[in-house]
């Protein structure tokens, strides 16, 4: 009944501003995506983001097995991707076929083709480079298996160049072309710009619906309404956890309205509504296990506003919240923000809206929710140790 009592009187308080909420979680963010949107779309181009991958080859082996790589490569259907240079100096990367690479395809030993990645700003690039030689090297080590066996059936020569043929044609036609299609991320589905800001501003609203929670919270510990609380029957603990339920309500509510302002107008999360629930949840629980971080540690609100803008701080200049950090800065820069809080939430959204597959999220679902446990974990602790309130 206590519970019920503090979820009631969330809901009475989010009815009664009502208007607030609408404008600072539903029209304020789609208008701030569709100015950054409008204005940085060219960054966002698909014909600038697809362009041809520019690749070197250096053949080491020097096998027939390595010069159908470099055949395929070169092929027509692969000149929509890349563009083969004379010269690496002007190569986005190059790649290495070992010494043995003939061997290790017809034995399936280990081999590793390097793919030397020469411009800080191609790792989009090299997901696709890497996973197309994978690809094919696996389909040809299936088509040498096949062809094996064809030639130690015991049939004539005749019937064997036949069925080598028609085996050859069929593999090609099957998965030749098709297979490995299905590891490009084509042109038209790379993020828009009102896509990658829907997303970027929603990882920054993390923080701004944190500081909604706890605000709560502080409040009543001005007004003395915490005091009056844990003066009755109820413990801290109890307070605590019943806080944490009312607060996961509200993040629910509150990033569904966000999803569903720009699903509902067309710019964004238009995916699977099974997958964006899961998305919501963890990240509801993420919010949720934060805020009860920033209620065990920090007794004064001011305290606990200084460490959220510090993460604020983070998201805006190292966590590409307004924009892609792969785009401005390289090197150790590009490497600090994909861990940087907001960065794990950018990427779950970006993988949802490239992929639309529980696959592409699960790990990201799986993080979300070890980081909440933990933080939970350590918020009890110190509820329980010494907890003042």
């Amino acid at each position: 009944m206590k519970l019920k009592a503090f979820i009631k009187l969330l809901l009475k308080g989010m009815v009664k501003e009502a208007h607030i909420y609408l404008i600072t979680f539903a029209i304020f963010p789609i208008v701030l995506s569709a100015m950054y949107g409008y204005f940085q779309r060219n960054l966002f181009n698909p014909s600038n983001e697809m362009n041809k991958i520019g690749i070197y080859i250096r053949d080491e082996d020097s096998s027939s097995l390595s010069k159908e790589l470099i055949d395929f490569l070169s092929s027509d259907n692969m000149k929509q991707v890349f563009e083969i240079n004379k010269g690496k100096e002007k190569a986005k990367f190059e790649i290495i076929i070992p010494k043995g690479y003939g061997d290790g395809v017809l034995s399936s030993e280990d081999f590793q083709i390097k793919v030397n990645q020469r411009e800080d700003k191609a790792k989009y690039s090299a997901g696709i480079v890497s996973s197309i030689i994978d690809k094919y090297n696996e389909e040809k080590h299936q088509q040498l298996l096949i062809e094996n066996k064809i030639k130690k059936m015991t049939i004539s020569d005749k019937e064997k160049d036949e069925l080598l043929k028609k085996t050859k044609e069929k593999i090609y036609v099957a998965n030749g072309t098709n297979a490995i299609k299905n590891d490009i991320i084509p042109a038209d589905k790379a993020l828009t710009s009102f896509e990658y800001y829907s997303v970027s501003i929603f990882s920054f609203m993390f923080i701004v619906n944190i500081m909604v929670l706890v605000a709560g919270y502080y409040k009543e510990k001005e007004t003395r309404i915490f005091n009056r609380i844990i003066s009755s029957s109820l413990s801290k603990l109890q307070y605590f956890n019943y806080s944490l339920v009312s607060f996961f309500i509200f993040a629910l509510i509150i990033n569904t309205i966000y999803i569903l302002t720009y699903r509902l107008t067309g710019l964004s999360f238009k995916g699977s509504p099974m997958l964006l629930i899961l998305i919501i949840i963890a990240k509801s629980l993420l919010e949720v296990s934060v805020s009860g971080v920033v209620m065990a540690f920090f007794k004064q609100q001011k305290h606990a506003i200084l460490f959220l803008q510090l993460f604020i701080m983070l998201a805006v200049t190292l966590g590409g919240a307004f924009v892609p950090m792969y785009r401005i800065s390289s090197g150790i820069i590009l490497k600090l923000s994909d861990y940087v809080p907001n960065a794990l939430i950018i990427n779950v959204f970006k993988n949802f809206l490239l992929y639309n597959s529980f696959s592409s999220i699960k790990g990201y679902l799986v993080i979300f929710i070890l980081i909440s446990i933990a933080l939970y974990g350590i918020s009890i602790i110190k509820i329980r140790l010494k907890w003042e309130g």
